[in-house]
């Protein structure tokens, strides 16, 4: 029994056990919804992606894996710590990127970001961008900026579709 006590209690307070039983009711109660929502439409996206034969190469998730990396060490943080102040996993890192990437690759194609719109967005967003950078990286980032706006926009109409067709029976409501 000792050996297993962790399986059961999480923690002790003058002596009166807390048990994992009870972590997991609080934690369903704070952010059941969430979670439960989170992996329907993970597992939306994966079985779409899987029908249509869409799939991501391991060296283009390690590429971005790497840029994303790089970023971070440009801005002063490690890779790890900031993965444990996340809570998150080096895999869930890499599933998200995954799953991203596959979204891209579905929708990408019906994105278009044009000149005018992107000599528009920077108009509009000067003081978004640093100070003494070139005209043409204003452009690339704001050409970017664009993109993932009309991806995200793009995505919860592809969403909202996928959920609308699919047969989704929950079991438990929070």
């Amino acid at each position: 029994v000792y050996y297993f006590k962790g399986s059961l209690v999480a923690a002790t307070v003058n002596g009166q056990p807390i048990s994992r039983f009870a972590i997991i009711q609080e934690l369903e109660k704070r952010q059941g919804k969430t979670a439960l929502d989170s992996l329907v439409t993970e597992t939306l996206i994966l079985q779409e992606t899987a029908k249509q034969k869409v799939a991501v190469p391991q060296s283009d998730i390690d590429t971005e894996l790497a840029s994303f990396e790089g970023k971070l060490k440009e801005s002063g943080q490690d890779l790890n710590a900031f993965l444990a102040s996340s809570g998150w996993t080096k895999e869930d890192l890499t599933k998200q990127i995954k799953i991203q990437k596959l979204v891209e690759k579905v929708l990408g194609d019906k994105i278009t970001v044009t000149d005018e719109e992107i000599n528009k967005y920077t108009e509009e967003n000067k003081d978004l961008f640093a100070e003494g950078i070139k005209d043409e990286d204003k452009k690339t980032q704001a050409g970017e900026a664009l993109r993932q706006q009309k991806l995200g926009e793009e995505f919860q109409k592809w969403l909202a579709d996928l959920q609308a067709k699919a047969k989704i029976d929950y079991f438990i409501s929070y």
